[in-house]
């Protein structure tokens, strides 16, 4: 090995020992290196204490959603309940129109049918009524009526006359129901 060799060597040997890491070039002095230990230990509770404050507040926030979806729920479910309930009424109410309604097309009908039978009844009794009036009449007119034995051989007028003569005498002393003074 040469004297250049040699030099070379010890240049290479210096620049790698420069190279290393040695500790004791990046020491602080000791003070300073408590002040950055507390600093730190500052910074990373500081830190801890936001990370919780920002779990807090996500926390808070997910729970107010929830509640917030559990009460519109809630009110969902309420205002369905309500219309449900709604139209129950609704339905009962329709219902008990449409019953009151048959009963009273019921009751027209019952009293329109017992209105026809007193009117037919009334109608028959009426008509039984006139039928006996009207016999009865005829038989009033042949007693009351004997014509002469010459008049029921000729239709004379002065046969005529006095059956009109009589005819009006009869109704004068019989009047019908109908010309009685204050009758029907």
């Amino acid at each position: 090995m040469g004297v250049q060799d040699r030099d070379w060597y010890r240049d290479e040997l210096r620049r790698k020992e420069n190279l290393y890491y040695n500790p004791k070039i990046f020491r602080r002095p000791r003070v300073a290196a408590a002040d950055s230990r507390r600093s730190s230990r500052w910074f990373r509770r500081l830190g801890l204490l936001v990370l919780l404050l920002v779990i807090l507040a996500v926390f808070v926030g997910m729970w107010r959603s929830h509640d917030q979806a559990t009460r519109r729920q809630r009110e969902a479910d309420e205002q369905q309940r309500r219309a449900q309930l709604q139209a129950v009424e609704r339905e009962r109410l329709v219902r008990l129109e449409q019953a009151a309604r048959l009963e009273r097309l019921q009751e027209e009908e019952a009293r329109r049918q017992r209105v026809r039978a007193a009117q037919q009844e009334a109608a028959s009794a009426a008509a039984a009524a006139a039928a006996d009036e009207g016999r009865r009449r005829s038989q009033l007119w042949e007693r009351f009526y004997r014509p002469d034995p010459t008049c029921e051989r000729s239709a004379s007028v002065e046969c005529a006359n006095a059956f009109i003569r009589a005819r009006r005498r009869f109704e004068e002393l019989y009047p019908t129901h109908s010309r009685r003074p204050g009758g029907a």
